[in-house]
C-alpha cells in the first residue's frame, strides 16, 4: 500500500487519520495511533508538496505492531489531528 490519498492531493489529515484508525479496528487490531507527520521533523505537516510519513502502532493479541510509510503529499496541508 502506498499513501494514495495523500499522493493524490487529499489534504484532509483528520479524515485520513480517522479512516486509518477505523480500518485497523475493522481488521481486528486495537490501534494506539495512526498519524501523518512531516518526514524530516515529525511535526504536524503544513504546506504543499511535502515528504510525509504515516506512523501507526496497533495491537493484535499480545503483539504490538509498529509501522511507517513514507510518501509525498501533494495537497495543501494545514495540519491534522
Amino acid at each position: 500500500m502506498r499513501g494514495g490519498r495523500l499522493e493524490s492531493g487529499d489534504a484532509d489529515l483528520a479524515a485520513i487519520e480517522a479512516e486509518g484508525m477505523e480500518t485497523l479496528r475493522a481488521a481486528g487490531f486495537r490501534p494506539d495511533y495512526f498519524e501523518v507527520r512531516r518526514a524530516d521533523t515529525l511535526a504536524v505537516p503544513r504546506g504543499q508538496d511535502l515528504d510525509v510519513v504515516v506512523l501507526t502502532a496497533a495491537r493484535l493479541g499480545r503483539a504490538r505492531l509498529i509501522d511507517n510509510l513514507q510518501c509525498r503529499a501533494t495537497g495543501e496541508l494545514a495540519g491534522g489531528g
